[in-house]
């Protein structure tokens, strides 16, 4: 299965606009802030497996991490980097893709950060547009998002409400930034949220690239 194109992202928000009144209902307050922000609660709990995910490995040919994933699914490696100004997350190709036998797979993408940026300017220019407003709470800004620990590092989490469609979590480490984004089903709109079990074995498990 492809990354989702920016051709399908922008389908994506025309359908959310038109979901505007259940989206605002579903994700007010839905944004779990950082630090120096006030906190809020999602309005739907994400899925949390209860029984421990079986594993395999796998080590990306093109970004060099290593990670292990559900046994069972499937994994499909990128052909492209990840440029910065080059290329985009969504492009065909950019994304490790970890495929479960439903629906619902894992999207890992690896870029360079540019030389002499920190983190935290990575991570604005990340989500550089402003999301449409009824959008707002599934792309919370750098300082909105939720504290999760990737690779033993602190990250963000944003997204992780209903009708948002995925779970993301972004991380710099060095000078690369990771980020890994459930999707609950890349071609239709759900109120499902991603579940958590996985990422956050996923997360645990991920062995950056060591150079």
């Amino acid at each position: 299965m492809r990354t989702m194109t920016t051709a399908q992202y922008f389908t994506r928000m025309a359908a959310l606009a038109a979901l505007a009144p259940i989206l605002l209902v579903a994700c007010t307050g839905a944004a779990a802030t950082g630090a120096g922000s006030a906190s809020t609660k999602p309005s739907s709990s994400p899925t949390v497996s209860a029984a421990p995910v079986a594993t395999s490995s796998f080590t990306s040919p093109v970004y060099g991490y290593t990670v292990s994933y559900p046994t069972g699914w499937v994994v499909a490696g990128a052909r492209t980097v990840w440029t910065h100004g080059k290329n985009s997350q969504a492009d065909p190709g950019v994304s490790d893709i970890f495929q479960s036998p439903g629906k619902a797979r894992v999207e890992i993408a690896v870029q360079n950060v540019p030389a002499g940026w920190s983190a935290a300017r990575w991570e604005s220019d990340f989500l550089s547009n402003p999301a449409p407003a009824q959008m707002a709470a599934c792309y919370p800004r750098p300082q909105q998002w939720a504290a999760v620990t990737i690779a033993g590092h602190p990250g963000g989490l944003l997204g992780r409400v209903s009708w948002c469609g995925f779970t993301e979590g972004v991380v710099v480490i060095g000078q690369r930034a990771y980020v890994i984004k459930g999707v609950v089903d890349p071609n239709t709109l759900t109120a499902d949220t991603f579940d958590m079990g996985v990422l956050h074995q996923m997360f645990g498990s991920l062995t950056p690239t060591s150079s």
